[in-house]
């Protein structure tokens, strides 16, 4: 039973990540951005390592809810930036989105409130928890509690940085832009050596919220799901690229 509602859990997770990475690329051209987008997010190694190989229910209902709340928020910002006609009858499938968000919004605060009870709350430092840079950039193998880059994450990354420097070709829209600087905001927040000690000494208030945390590498698995729109950016950007020297 438990495994069948994995495997239930996985399909439906596919299928917002298709919906978020549909919301965010909405270029007539974009299919392969989307593909690439939900192979990259299906394969992150934090969600494998949570959903797959500890195959924990709580993780995979989370997993499955951040991609449809992306997806209302990317609505809502482009509704109030192209001032979108609601009664629009094209826009159905967006209101039902949006309408979705509260609900998926408390799924995430509800399982992780269950996840963080499972184990006493025991105020302390959290910064020696956090990654190296080395463990960051880990492709094939990784601690336990500290997984990597991943390869496909990676190899993403790589065309697109070969495509802006060697090519010249820089497609990055705003939202790309905005992804990319909360990535490395989060990878930063991830690092051992981030100033965790001195947030949690100005107030015991901050020492107790910090502490919940139990390791700063959880920001490295909000990075990688930010991590998924420029590299999904950057395969799109790579087919349309080799599809334009094939028809010229």
């Amino acid at each position: 039973m438990k495994l069948l509602t994995i495997i239930i859990l996985q399909i439906l997770t596919c299928a917002t990540a298709y919906l978020w990475l549909r919301t965010t690329f909405t270029d007539a051209g974009s299919r392969a951005a989307r593909l690439a987008g939900v192979w990259l997010y299906m394969t992150l190694p934090w969600r494998v390592r949570l959903c797959i190989i500890r195959e924990d229910l709580a993780w995979s209902v989370i997993w499955m809810c951040i991609p449809l709340f992306l997806s209302a928020v990317t609505i809502l910002i482009q509704a109030v930036k192209k001032k979108t006609k609601a009664n629009s009858t094209g826009n159905l499938w967006k209101i039902m989105t949006i309408l979705t968000a509260p609900f998926s919004l408390a799924a995430i605060l509800f399982f992780l409130r269950r996840i963080m009870l499972r184990e006493p709350l025991i105020p302390g430092s959290i910064s020696q928890n956090g990654y190296s840079v080395g463990e960051l950039l880990s492709l094939f193998t990784y601690p336990e509690e500290k997984p990597g880059l991943g390869l496909w994450l990676a190899l993403s990354l790589v065309a697109g940085l070969w495509l802006w420097y060697v090519k010249g070709i820089k497609n990055a829209g705003k939202i790309t832009v905005l992804y990319t600087i909360a990535a490395l905001l989060l990878t930063l927040a991830s690092l051992h050596f981030f100033p965790w000690d001195l947030l949690q000494r100005i107030h015991p208030v901050c020492l107790k919220l910090i502490s919940m945390l139990r390791t700063p590498a959880v920001f490295y698995a909000l990075a990688q799901i930010a991590l998924c729109i420029p590299g999904a950016c950057s395969v799109g950007a790579l087919c349309l690229h080799y599809q334009k020297r094939v028809i010229y």
